[in-house]
């Protein structure tokens, strides 16, 4: 009976997920060839819900640090928990892998395929090194697939954001590419999924990434910093910082012409209250005068933040912006590491504000 099937894999699914995963790995045995035959059923719903089921036994095989099954923890120990999943793990990446590659079934079915997969690489995936490749290519087919994008977004995101560090030289290119294209479509969760991806993949494997990749980066993301979006202002900033990072400081010039100019319009927003797109912009401002870059030293920087509320003479700005403002100037002061430049540059600020000079 097929509704006791999915009403019995529903139940697993709710099982494995309600207790703590050491609790639960010595039913994986017994679990894993009768979840592993569903996968090969006939009818979607089913074949759907027990490639689920598989995902979330994989993260009871190898659980994050000190979580639940399903919690977004970092698996620090992945690599050392006391349970061997290695019989696992190649039954478990095969019946994913006939699912994901065949293209004529239920979209349901592609969707937690390629969900299941992702899991499967960022918890066991050092046991399934050359087998990454494919897999990746899989995945870039699913991206050019508008059905399947979301999905495999999501997917590559779960791989690159993995503590086991994988080895995504090989394709990472091509996917940055295909990411970067879909920051320009409409749809504001696409451009949302993409850039939290985009973050991922410069932090884990940037430094594979060709130069001329950053400044295209850097050139797309500026377009979304937006006072009409927060949000995504914020997931663009803190893209801009991480390639800063990962480029080693080679972009501060496409920096300094496409981003900047946005965030100080961005800074004199009646939006931009205390939350995660001020702190953005203050750790990018933290970022560069750590950075030090001849391209753009202290001097220049502060001149370049002080400039809206030079701009804003004898227009009142909201208290929002006001504060804001201030925030970045104090930011960009207090991270000079220079200490005699730090103590002058305040004592000059204070001093311009008790002569009422802008």
């Amino acid at each position: 009976d097929s509704s006791l099937v999915l009403d019995a894999l529903q139940c697993t699914d709710k099982i494995l997920q309600a207790h703590d995963a050491r609790a639960m790995q010595p039913f994986v045995a017994k679990t894993f060839d009768k979840v592993v035959k569903c996968v090969s059923a006939e009818w979607y719903k089913v074949v759907a819900m027990a490639l689920r089921v598989l995902t979330t036994l994989v993260t009871v095989m190898r659980p994050s640090s000190g979580a639940k099954v399903g919690d977004d923890v970092a698996m620090d120990d992945s690599a050392e928990v006391s349970f061997d999943c290695s019989p696992f793990v190649r039954p478990t990446y095969e019946a994913v892998l006939a699912r994901l590659r065949t293209h004529d079934v239920d979209m349901e079915i592609k969707e937690s395929a390629i969900a299941a997969i992702g899991v499967v690489f960022a918890r066991m995936g050092d046991q399934l090194k050359s087998e990454l490749p494919e897999v990746l290519q899989l995945l870039r087919e699913r991206l050019s697939n508008e059905i399947t994008r979301l999905a495999a977004i999501r997917c590559i995101e779960e791989v690159a954001s993995s503590p086991l560090r994988l080895d995504l030289s090989q394709m990472v290119q091509g996917i940055v590419e295909d990411l970067i294209n879909f920051l320009r479509q409409q749809s504001r969760t696409l451009k949302q999924h993409t850039l939290s991806t985009l973050n991922e993949l410069v932090r884990s494997s940037g430094a594979t990434m060709a130069p001329e990749l950053f400044s295209t980066i850097v050139e797309q993301a500026s377009r979304l910093i937006d006072g009409g979006d927060l949000y995504l202002s914020h997931m663009a900033i803190d893209l801009s910082i991480s390639t800063l990072k990962a480029s080693q400081g080679r972009v501060v010039g496409e920096l300094q012409a496409d981003v900047f100019p946005r965030c100080l319009l961005l800074m004199t927003s009646s939006l931009l209250h205390s939350g995660p797109t001020l702190n953005s912009l203050l750790q990018l401002f933290r970022e560069l005068v750590v950075l030090d870059s001849a391209a753009l030293p202290f001097d220049q920087l502060l001149a370049l933040v002080v400039s809206p509320a030079q701009q804003h003479q004898g227009a009142k700005l909201s208290k929002a912006a006001v504060e804001a403002l201030a925030r970045c100037v104090a930011t960009v002061c207090l991270s000079c590491p220079d200490p005699a430049k730090r103590n002058d540059t305040i004592a000059r600020i204070v001093s311009d504000v008790e002569a009422g000079v802008a």
